[in-house]
């Protein structure tokens, strides 16, 4: 996997270009009140999800303030297999494209074969094509 730290700008623009510049380019957790305070004033947030409890804890912490987040993918762009860090309440608001979900019962997460790497909270899971084929054992 290459990363590759780019202004938003920057990344927006090779985005709109498409090609093979922007293949495999994923815009990652971008915050909107803290880095785009002037987009998140054009975000209508369905009533459901406005309460994050991220938000209402009785001590500041460094998430606080962050939520909600803007992620940006190109077309056949794709997240690895994982557990959503919070466990909290999560939306999505597709502009463009379509994106398939596969979404496992907490249950059946020991058949995912997760790890858990010294020093981290938060499991980590080898790619579903890894787990269809049979190269990792479950």
């Amino acid at each position: 996997d290459r990363t590759e730290l780019l202004r938003l700008r920057e990344a927006l623009v090779c985005l709109r270009k498409g090609g093979a510049e922007a293949e495999g380019l994923y815009i990652y957790d971008v915050s909107l009140p803290l880095q785009l305070p002037g987009l998140l004033e054009h975000v209508k947030l369905p009533r459901y999800f406005s309460h994050c409890y991220l938000q209402q804890t009785m001590r500041p912490h460094c998430f606080s303030k962050s939520w909600p987040t803007l992620f940006i993918g190109v077309k056949d762009s794709q997240a690895k297999l994982h557990v959503d860090q919070w466990h909290g309440h999560f939306w999505m608001h597709m502009i463009s494209g379509r994106k398939r979900w596969t979404i496992f019962h907490p249950d059946d997460a020991h058949l995912l074969a997760p790890t858990v790497p010294p020093g981290k909270h938060h499991p980590v899971f080898p790619g579903l094509a890894d787990l269809e084929s049979g190269a990792v054992d479950a």
